[in-house]
């Protein structure tokens, strides 16, 4: 499989950014002794092959604990997982999985993380305030379903929040009842994004309303082969209809913002998810629920919106005359003459689309957009002085033209990194790589081969020449350029190092377009 230009741009850092954003939600709800177990799990997971020492080094934690943190992963994989001595040390000492598959191991890693929450009482608390059917959840009903006592549910509250307060949401306790509180979106924002990453598609959350009572034509085999992202949009269609059954309902928006769901729902509506399972109620707040399901299902499914609708919708949003398009109009001026290199009025209806979406989810979330903001947009990913110039520069017109908007700080920040971001996939930056493979009797062809088939002609490039390379790969222990990074390849061990020259490809290839980038500006 050929590895193209975004997926270059994602690769390197997946891993780690993956079991970072999962974690922090969930991991305040676990007892130290099992966050530091996962934290081991998660290191032995980004690090393929490493030594105790390595581990001990990189986590800070003496090697004599981390051999007994092993241990103790291993059992608990054998008691819920059934899965036998899943870490090991070869004979080499080195510490290795039994699984090879990345994908594999992070789905243990979560099913392993899931059956530590369900031991918490926190999140065992979250969860019966989700699924029971009035808001007011009696205290007796929790006490009893905790096997607890009035003092430490009190314990329990004031802890949970403590980490809700950033996402502006609390427990509140009155009238011998507990109660989540706070702006209908958070909550729902929130929950959605708490059970979507606790659950990951591994078990479902809900024990008011089954899957199978959604999928109602669907056997218990064929609900098991549901994709994790199916999965998801179940998970979202049961918020709504358990929230609706609490009566708790979203606010009317703006002018602006409906007229622009309504041009979402008039282009391409994915509210009839909702809407055969939508309970009675007046019509106003029937159309306010479709509208915002209808809207939430641009922003968190963007892989089931085809890139012919995001074009079709981005056109539209091009040509209205809704405030918040015009000030995008605005934005996207600055952004074609800043970057003509990159040819952004062939690609004008697709940075619409997706900067109005942007704009609107600052809009309705208010001051709690910057808790929520790094959950979905993506983080800036060089610290070079020269991003920070352009960043900058980008961020004081953002500013600028959205003056007259909310929380104007935090719409600049998470709309420059979602603008570099873009930016970062339309570059045509060539990648020059010189060889020098000499120990192994076919020479150069070898790697040479594996990198064509891996990348792209026009994103990578071999050259004779090695002072014009951007790297230089070799299996020679001598310095070949003060200039040039150099790549030393063990080939009696290459099936290793390998796949680390992948991640030195990509990284370099990552910095060489953002360093041309700031040059143009």
């Amino acid at each position: 499989m050929r590895i193209t230009q975004t997926e270059m741009t994602f690769h390197s850092q997946f891993l780690s950014n993956y079991i970072q954003k999962q974690n922090k939600k969930e991991v305040f709800m676990l007892i130290e002794a099992r966050k530091k177990e996962l934290l081991v799990l998660q290191m032995v997971i980004q690090k393929n092959n490493c030594s105790l020492q390595e581990l001990s080094n990189d986590l800070h934690i003496p090697k004599r604990t981390i051999k007994e943190l092993i241990r103790k992963i291993n059992v608990s994989l054998k008691q819920f997982l059934l899965i036998d001595e899943f870490i090991y040390s070869n004979h080499k000492g080195e510490i290795q999985t039994k699984e090879t598959d990345q994908t594999k191991k992070l789905a243990v890693f979560s099913k392993l993380k899931l059956c530590y929450l369900k031991e918490s009482n926190r999140f065992n608390y979250l969860m019966l305030l989700i699924n029971y059917p009035q808001t007011a959840v009696p205290k007796k009903y929790l006490l009893e379903q905790l096997y607890i006592s009035p003092s430490y549910l009190e314990k329990l509250t004031k802890q949970l929040n403590h980490s809700l307060k950033k996402f502006h949401l609390r427990i509140l306790s009155v009238k011998n009842c507990c109660t989540l509180e706070g702006n209908e979106l958070s909550i729902r924002l929130y929950l959605y994004f708490f059970l979507s990453d606790t659950f990951g598609g591994n078990d479902w959350p809900f024990s008011s309303l089954e899957l199978n009572a959604l999928k109602m034509n669907s056997t218990d085999e064929q609900i098991e082969k549901i994709s994790k992202q199916e999965k998801n949009i179940y998970l979202l269609l049961t918020l709504f209809i358990l929230r609706n059954k609490q009566q708790a309902y979203f606010p009317k928006t703006s002018s602006e913002i409906t007229e622009l769901m309504d041009l979402l729902q008039h282009t391409h509506d994915y509210s009839e998810y909702f809407t055969s399972f939508s309970v009675s109620r007046p019509c106003e707040e029937t159309e306010t629920e479709r509208a915002y399901f209808n809207y939430f299902f641009y922003c968190f499914f963007p892989n089931q919106i085809s890139f012919r609708q995001k074009q079709e919708i981005g056109f539209l949003f091009s040509t209205s005359k809704n405030l918040i398009c015009r000030q995008v109009g605005q934005l996207m001026t600055y952004l074609t003459q800043q970057f003509p290199l990159n040819h952004l009025e062939n690609k004008i209806p697709i940075y619409f689309y997706f900067l109005v979406l942007a704009v609107v989810f600052f809009e309705l979330l208010g001051e709690s957009s910057s808790s929520f903001s790094t959950l979905c947009f993506p983080e800036a990913t060089s610290n070079h002085s020269s991003s920070f110039i352009q960043e900058k520069k980008l961020r004081e017109k953002i500013d600028t033209i959205f003056s007259k908007n909310g929380e104007r700080n935090q719409i600049s920040q998470y709309l420059s990194q979602l603008i570099q971001h873009l930016l970062q996939t339309e570059t045509k930056e060539q990648l020059l790589i010189h060889l020098q493979i000499t120990k192994q009797f076919t020479g150069n062809y070898h790697l040479q081969s594996h990198l064509q088939q891996l990348f792209r002609k026009d994103a990578v490039k071999i050259t004779a020449y090695s002072e014009h390379a951007d790297l230089i790969i070799t299996d020679q222990h001598e310095k070949i350029s003060d200039e040039t990074e150099t790549f030393y390849l063990d080939t009696t061990h290459n099936t290793v190092l390998f796949g680390k020259l992948i991640k030195a490809v990509h990284e370099l290839y990552m910095k060489k377009g953002y360093e041309n980038k700031t040059k143009r500006m």
